[in-house]
């Protein structure tokens, strides 16, 4: 796992090329808990037949944080047979902070599978009510809403953490 401190805007790029017959996952979490500015570009490039790939993107932003991310997944002419699937979600937890993703599929092959989703959204009240309900106080279930969408249990297989150069 590689850990990214940023202090001022400026892009980060994440490549990945997929060679003939390859697996790859990748996992890319921005923390943006103590605001700052983000922003990231995801590439996924399939130059060979039969390669897999698969990439979590999650995001997640207050006290005034902005985060734009973009993906794309490239699937050259000798990129026959390959499955490719982008996932990017954001997670905004105050009213001043926003979130822009878009994912993005470049075809140039006709034999593949390849496929994306995104969502940014808020904690959901009714998660916390049944949280509460549970006994479970407010800012606990908001730290356990975050940590489970930052793909918490997985951390050790996370690639790549970007966040705030001076945020724990």
């Amino acid at each position: 796992m590689r850990v990214v401190g940023v202090k001022k805007p400026r892009k980060k790029l994440v490549e990945v090329v997929v060679k003939e017959k390859e697996e790859k996952e990748l996992i890319v979490v921005v923390d943006g808990r103590e605001g700052g500015e983000f922003e990231v570009a995801i590439r996924v490039i399939h130059v060979g037949e039969g390669g897999q790939a698969r990439v979590r993107f999650r995001g997640v932003v207050a006290k005034g944080a902005r985060l734009k991310a973009e993906g794309m997944i490239k699937i050259e002419k000798g990129g026959q047979e390959v499955e490719s699937f982008l996932d990017m979600r954001g997670l905004i937890l105050d009213d001043e902070s926003m979130i822009e993703i878009n994912p993005q599929l470049e075809i140039e092959a006709n034999e593949v599978r390849a496929s994306h989703a995104a969502s940014v959204s808020q904690i959901d009240e009714e998660i916390l009510e049944f949280l509460g309900s549970m006994g479970i106080n407010r800012e606990r279930g908001k730290k356990m809403v975050v940590n489970g969408f930052l793909l918490a249990n997985e951390l050790k297989k996370v690639d790549i953490i970007i966040k705030t150069k001076d945020s724990n």
